[in-house]
């Protein structure tokens, strides 16, 4: 016989885990469950009853604190505030501050008035991705998904070519389809009638000429050259769509508040907030929302690496985007890269042809970066392939502490968001909500691990703001397509 007045005491926890954040019912901090992350995604070795943390050795951490390159030398309540002083900044305009452009996109508590199918087209990071998206009842589906390189992003183009290519991949998509969605991920500023114009490009991505262009005219011009009339558009940036697609996807009472985040090529963020927050337009207060795109990866008063600075001086824009440059994918292979060549140069490998291999590596993807930390016995490194057991311990750690920084800074700027909602303060069960879409987020367990961790450890304990990041499927088209559909 159970008595109702004895409870359990909580059983200890292994050395290396922490207690998990309680989340609100029916909301998940991932998109799939960790079993199928390991089993069909990520292809670990590890079983589940391996999660615990990693503890890096002690010789490679030394090492990277000598470099500055440690996730735990990063001071999270002062790029916290930094950030969030960065924020409230660049809503009264003020120079310094994030740019925080507006989107007038205020369509958050409104409902879908269609559900004909959209044509969505994502430009964004590396990729330039084509779907529609359907809906079967409520939900939306995403179909006739492709992707290809963005143009610009491996040689530059001029922006009447890079149109033409969109134009290529959107039209098949077309048909009975009187609704497309843009999503443009680079610094652009919304207009009145819901279109982007370009303000700059980031991730060194090259477009000739598109300074100043607009988005969905340019696009339409050359549809209707091509016979496709009475189209209607909606552009937005990519963190608006995946704020939206968070909003959508998690009924509003099992959170506080919403924002979007960015972790993939790049790193961005976007905010919903009351219009008269937004000092620098000057709109009375009437109960409206207005999404912000903040254009977080601008950010510069951050401490860098010895390796983040090689990457920030070897870069198109050097002193510009160093948070996008230690926490965006496309740098972040190159930071393991240069952190690798130094272990090598400071005689931390036993084999010497290995040492001689990584000294002369000219390139190093995160992708293979990420899947040599998962398991560095498939060798996936070409320079590590005659490498020792400790060898190829040494450059896993190495890597884990590369990836695990820029996570730690990524938490930094989900919780500055979390403070600038004004919410999540009273109830655990209602948490600010962060959703948030990207290959890094999604596809590196070491960055996924310390951004889920430091949401709990920093936000919730250090912070008290109850708040977390939830990875969202299909952020990106499905969001576009929602708000293309939104009165």
């Amino acid at each position: 016989m159970k008595l109702p007045f004895f409870k359990k005491k909580p059983k200890e926890l292994p050395e290396g885990y922490t207690r998990q954040q309680i989340i609100p019912k029916g909301v998940s901090s991932v998109v799939r469950s960790k079993e199928e992350i390991y089993k069909t995604a990520r292809m670990r070795t590890r079983v589940p009853e391996e999660y615990s943390k990693i503890e890096l050795r002690e010789d490679v951490a030394e090492f990277l604190r000598r470099h500055n390159a440690c996730s735990d030398q990063i001071d999270r309540m002062d790029l916290t505030m930094k950030l969030h002083a960065a924020m409230e900044a660049g809503l009264r305009g003020e120079k310094g501050g994030l740019a925080m452009i507006p989107t007038y996109l205020t369509s958050m508590e409104s409902h879908v008035v269609s559900q004909e199918p959209v044509a969505v087209l994502d430009a964004g990071g590396s990729n330039l991705r084509v779907a529609r998206v359907i809906w079967e009842g409520a939900t939306p589906m995403v179909e006739e998904a492709e992707t290809i390189p963005l143009p610009g992003s491996t040689e530059p183009v001029t922006w009447s070519k890079f149109i033409k290519q969109c134009a290529d991949q959107l039209e098949p998509r077309l048909d009975g389809v009187k609704r497309v969605g843009i999503c443009f991920c680079y610094p652009a500023e919304a207009t009145p009638d819901g279109d982007l114009k370009v303000l700059s490009l980031s991730k060194e991505v090259t477009i000739n000429g598109s300074k100043g262009k607009l988005v969905c005219a340019s696009l339409n011009k050359e549809l209707e050259k091509r016979g496709h009339m009475g189209l209607s558009y909606t552009a937005l940036n990519d963190t608006a769509a995946a704020l939206i697609r968070g909003r959508t996807s998690v009924p509003p009472r099992y959170g506080s508040d919403f924002a979007g985040m960015v972790m993939g090529t790049g790193v961005n963020a976007a905010i919903s907030l009351p219009v008269e927050r937004i000092e620098k337009l000057g709109l009375p207060a009437d109960g409206t929302r207005m999404i912000v795109d903040m254009e977080a990866g601008f950010f510069s008063d951050v401490p860098q690496s010895d390796f983040e600075k090689l990457v920030d001086e070897k870069s198109e824009a050097p002193g510009i985007s160093r948070l996008e440059k230690m926490t965006g994918g496309r740098y972040l292979g190159d930071i393991a890269r240069y952190a690798l060549k130094a272990a090598a140069e400071e005689g931390m490998f036993e084999d010497e042809q290995t040492a001689k291999r990584l000294k002369n590596m000219r390139q190093l993807s995160i992708a293979t970066a990420d899947k040599f930390a998962d398991d560095p016995w498939l060798r996936v490194i070409p320079a590590m392939k005659d490498g020792t057991e400790k060898d190829l311990e040494t450059a896993q750690h190495i890597i884990i502490g590369v990836l695990r920084r820029a996570g730690a800074a990524c938490t930094c700027l989900a919780s500055a968001i979390a403070m600038l909602s004004g919410y999540g303060l009273t109830d655990r069960y209602k948490p600010v909500i962060v959703s948030v879409d990207g290959s890094v987020y999604n596809k590196s367990f070491f960055v996924h691990e310390e951004v889920t961790e430091g949401m709990q450890e920093f936000a919730i304990q250090e912070l008290n703001i109850f708040s977390m990041c939830k990875g969202v499927e299909h952020a990106t088209l499905i969001g576009t397509a929602c708000a293309a559909v939104l009165e």
